[in-house]
């Protein structure tokens, strides 16, 4: 299977961070991710997952740790990830405050992406979007 073919086969999956956020929130599907793809690919299967980390823009954001990631894509409403995690953080009312981009985001694709998921406190709340 050649190159684009592998990548069409991909999911893709946004990690959505902002200033604060929990960082075991977000290393933790990360993780879960990185071993998805490793055990495709130890039992030479297709597919796999396309993880990036997204936020309001490109650049190093800060966790509520010394930790910060660098988001390497920045949310677009025409570029919707399959999947779209949403981490958490100590004061969510507060981030969300600080971030109006990300709610402004996620009210604009809410009813054409495939899969969305926050995370507080280590729980899941899915919202899987019918199509």
């Amino acid at each position: 299977m050649n190159n684009a073919a592998q990548t069409a086969n991909l999911l893709n999956i946004d990690i959505v961070v902002y200033p604060g956020f929990k960082a075991l929130e977000a290393i933790g599907p990360l993780k879960v991710f990185d071993c998805a793809n490793s055990c495709l690919k130890q039992r030479q299967l297709h597919g796999g997952y396309q993880v990036s980390i997204a936020s309001t823009k490109i650049g190093l954001v800060p966790s509520d740790t010394i930790m910060s990631l660098q988001a390497t894509k920045k949310l677009d409403a025409l570029s919707i990830p399959d999947l779209a995690i949403i981490v958490g953080a100590d004061e969510i009312e507060t981030a969300l405050a600080n971030c109006p981009e990300i709610v402004l985001w996620v009210t604009t694709v809410a009813d054409r992406i495939k899969r969305l998921l926050a995370l507080y406190n280590g729980v899941f709340f899915w919202r899987k979007v019918a199509h």
